[in-house]
């Protein structure tokens, strides 16, 4: 593994920059921080130590540990104290390529216990922490090596990483224009702030360092992905397009720019072009397992259902831990008249949920909701509907959808909530006054069956049911000219083949009505 090139679990840009393998003196001032090689024999020694040790040559491995102990023993007791850091330090960076982060650390620890002005070694061991997940450590050492060498621009880049993962963003972006007063032709650095910048929120200006890095470097890849997807965030559809071709051109991840520019593609509505793009991810990457599930997506949208089935189930297969491929298929399989498929997918996908529950989820209960009403499996709809309203409070369909199959179920006043919140959420809803108009109605509630009927009407006053409702309301409530004169109308409204019906109930309503009153 390259020191230069240190993965950090998250963000591609929050990798951190080694000084392995250079000299321990002080930092030159035209260097930019950057220190001299090292030409001793020790350095070399310990580099094929490590190597030996990966490559399981032991005889080479003792052969080089006892010319480094030879050397040690022969440099004398003036030299043994910076001998003694630089074979700490050394083993240090050999535990680094390894990625033995807790070997490492130990290792530059007691470089600095020989040398307490061990730059590289406090750089270095924060590299160590930062991997490891000790944040604050990585940022003390950091510290340390700035200021012991203030010229130190990668000490400044790579404490403003940590800062970055810390969300402490106005301090990151201080440490990496302080890297740039330093090392104003870093083009990696105004990749670095771009990243951070966009991380803020500030994407004008992330925009900007990207751009100042590719003036720069106009090969650095990773400019032209982060202000790919910058512009793309942006609504930016030309610029991104460019700039992930850009990435295809110069052979970087082209995969994955390939999946990007799909993306931007079905964006523009060009389903045809991104169908294309993902298939040229999947001609370089037949296990990229992103790409058949955007395709899959393109497929459906495009209306092409059982490519989009296959593609579903090869990003299942490329990738069993995400769940959105369950769920897209799950969606499919709804809508082609397979509840029970689709319920299935569900459960797989929900099974595999990792983050914390959001609204995403709120989605994908109602819809299995939906699938169990399919199967007449009204008790688990309700759940699932119940489960979606725990998650989403503010879905008005969701409502609607539980309070009618409370309604089914004889749970006449859980239906009459569930009408009244949807009410609160939509004041406009016609339809959920005449339904619980007509619940209050079954339920004795003469006065407030004709007032939701009365409000519904001002909303949709074409509607015949609504002013039988409110006729029969009226009737109990004993206005019965009120009842007639609703009756009458919902009979001008009612179609032909319902309007004798009404019309025999209202010659009966009246011919009681002169019977009362003889």
């Amino acid at each position: 593994m390259k020191h230069d090139t240190i993965p950090v679990t998250g963000y591609r840009l929050r990798r951190f920059e080694s000084v392995a393998y250079y000299r321990p003196g002080p930092v030159s001032p035209t260097s930019g921080g950057v220190f001299a090689p090292n030409p001793e024999p020790s350095t070399q020694n310990h580099e094929g130590f490590f190597r030996s040790l990966r490559d399981g040559d032991w005889c080479k491995l003792i052969f080089l540990t006892s010319i480094g102990l030879l050397w040690v023993s022969l440099s004398g007791p003036a030299a043994a104290t910076d001998s003694e850091a630089e074979t700490a330090y050394a083993i240090g960076v050999g535990y680094h390529d390894l990625d033995e982060w807790q070997a490492a650390i130990e290792s530059y620890t007691q470089a600095i216990a020989f040398d307490p002005t061990h730059v590289k070694a406090y750089h270095n061991r924060g590299i160590a922490r930062a991997q490891s997940g000790d944040g604050e450590g990585a940022l003390a050492d950091f510290t340390q090596a700035i200021e012991l060498a203030p010229t130190f621009a990668k000490a400044y880049v790579n404490r403003a990483k940590v800062w970055d993962q810390q969300e402490a963003f106005a301090q990151a972006i201080a440490d990496l224009t302080k890297a740039l007063s330093l090392e104003p032709a870093n083009a990696e650095t105004y990749a670095t702030r771009c990243a951070v910048r966009r991380h803020q929120g500030n994407l004008y200006q992330a925009i900007e360092d990207c751009t100042c890095a590719l003036a720069l470097n106009p090969y650095l890849e990773e400019a032209y992905r982060q202000r790919a997807h910058i512009r793309q965030q942006s609504a930016d559809l030309e610029g991104a397009f460019a700039d992930y071709s850009r990435q295809i051109e110069l052979r970087y991840d082209p995969a994955q720019a390939y999946v990007d520019r799909g993306d931007v593609r079905q964006q523009q509505q060009d389903l045809t072009g991104a169908v294309a793009d993902y298939t040229n991810a999947i001609e370089l990457d037949p296990n990229l397992a992103q790409a058949y599930l955007r395709r899959a997506d393109a497929h459906r949208v495009s209306g092409n259902v059982p490519e989009a089935l296959t593609d579903y189930t090869q990003a299942i297969e490329g990738d069993p831990s995400k769940p959105q491929a369950y769920w897209q298929r799950a969606w499919v399989h709804l809508k082609r008249g397979n509840p029970r498929q689709a319920i299935t997918d569900y459960t797989d996908g929900l099974k595999r949920w990792q983050k914390p529950a959001t609204r995403e989820l709120a989605s994908i209960y109602h819809n299995r909701a939906l699938a169990h009403q399919r199967i007449a499996d009204r008790v688990q709809a309700i759940a699932d509907y119940t489960q979606a309203i725990v998650l989403d409070p503010t879905r008005a369909e969701t409502y609607a959808n539980r309070a009618s199959l409370q309604w089914q179920t004889g749970n006449l006043e859980e239906a009459i909530a569930d009408y009244t919140r949807l009410i609160a959420l939509d004041h406009s809803d016609a339809s959920a006054y005449f339904a619980r108009a007509w619940l209050r109605l079954n339920r004795g509630d003469w006065q407030d069956s004709i007032a939701d009927c009365t409000q519904g009407l001002l909303l949709r006053p074409g509607d015949s049911q609504a002013y039988q409702t409110r006729s029969e309301a009226k009737w109990r409530s004993g206005d019965r000219q009120g009842s007639f004169s609703d009756l009458e109308q919902a009979i001008a409204l009612a179609e032909s083949k319902i309007k004798p019906d009404l019309q025999y109930r209202l010659a009966q309503r009246r011919a009681l009505d002169q019977d009362s009153s003889r």
